[in-house]
């Protein structure tokens, strides 16, 4: 077995025991589960994307990595506030109500960042990311 199997089994496992936890409201269902999608994503693309914006050394590109930090925290905000809807309003038909009066944009987000992760790993000229040798 692959050891991303096995993570990525982790954390939806982890998100799942979490609405659990919380009850039985439809609402926290619709928001770990689509949570754990959009961290394995935020993952998968911190893995593959972000050795691009460090030199060979290990530090920092500066301004692309402001532009890399700054778009990646609206994104985050963003999809927090989006996806906690669903959690805050209990029910599967109201948290889906919202998310169709904003056409599902916080999920076709995440589909199109699955997309590009994909995509980049698959075209992109590789680049092993920086280890430290301490």
């Amino acid at each position: 077995m692959c050891i991303r199997d096995r993570y990525q089994r982790r954390v939806r496992g982890t998100y799942f025991i979490s609405a659990l936890w919380h009850g039985f409201y439809a609402g926290y269902y619709l928001f770990f589960l689509s949570s754990a999608f959009a961290t394995w994503i935020s993952r998968d693309f911190r893995a593959k994307v972000r050795p691009y914006f460090l030199t060979s050394e290990g530090k920092s590109l500066q301004p692309w990595k402001a532009i890399y930090y700054l778009s990646g925290f609206i994104v985050c905000q963003y999809l927090k506030g989006y996806l906690s809807a669903a959690f805050v309003v209990l029910s599967f038909d109201r948290g889906l109500h919202l998310w169709a009066e904003v056409n599902f944009f916080g999920h076709r987000m995440l589909i199109a960042g699955f997309l590009f992760v994909q995509a980049f790993s698959l075209f992109a000229p590789t680049k092993k990311p920086f280890v430290s040798s301490a």
